[in-house]
């Protein structure tokens, strides 16, 4: 059987599809008063963001699974195990990238949390466990449509830094 998140309760609007990730969305920027939003990241091995950058600052807080993080530098990838915390200042170029086998769990706040607008807008809301993709897979970058992910990047303050072929981040 393959493993999927357990949901406790389907919230219309609190659980969304982000370049193949599920969110499940734990406090919204509306029920924080605008101060920050968090939500827990299930992540396919083999998943990640393309290097970006943002005005939020973010914490990740790796719940499980085996994680590479950049910042800064596209060429100096470092490991992150669960019960760790990394911390991305506002516009720091950074990514990261499930590197294990399994799917992994983070728990992720954004200052002040502005970036929940762009993953609504781009991210697929999950009314029903059959909208949820299979996160035990590598997701399909390939065949994924992520043209409304870039093109409204720009309105939402984030920017994509795509690395040099030779880097070999994301093969």
């Amino acid at each position: 059987m393959e493993k999927q998140p357990q949901l406790q309760r389907m919230d219309p609007g609190k659980q969304l599809i982000v370049f193949g990730h599920f969110f499940n969305l734990l406090v919204t920027g509306e029920e924080s008063g605008g101060r920050y939003f968090i939500y827990e990241d299930v992540v396919p091995p083999g998943g990640g963001p393309p290097p970006h950058t943002h005005p939020d600052e973010e914490l990740f807080y790796i719940i499980e699974g085996e994680f590479e993080f950049i910042l800064n530098e596209l060429d100096k990838p470092f490991r992150v195990p669960p019960g760790q915390l990394v911390k991305i200042p506002s516009m720091a170029v950074h990514t990261f990238k499930n590197v294990g086998k399994e799917m992994g769990r983070t728990l992720t706040l954004l200052l002040p949390g502005d970036l929940e607008k762009y993953y609504r807008a781009i991210g697929k809301v999950v009314s029903s466990p059959d909208d949820i993709p299979d996160l035990s897979a590598v997701p399909d970058y390939q065949n994924m449509d992520l043209s409304q992910a870039f093109s409204l990047a720009p309105e939402h303050k984030v920017e994509f830094v795509f690395p040099r072929q030779e880097i070999g981040i994301f093969e």
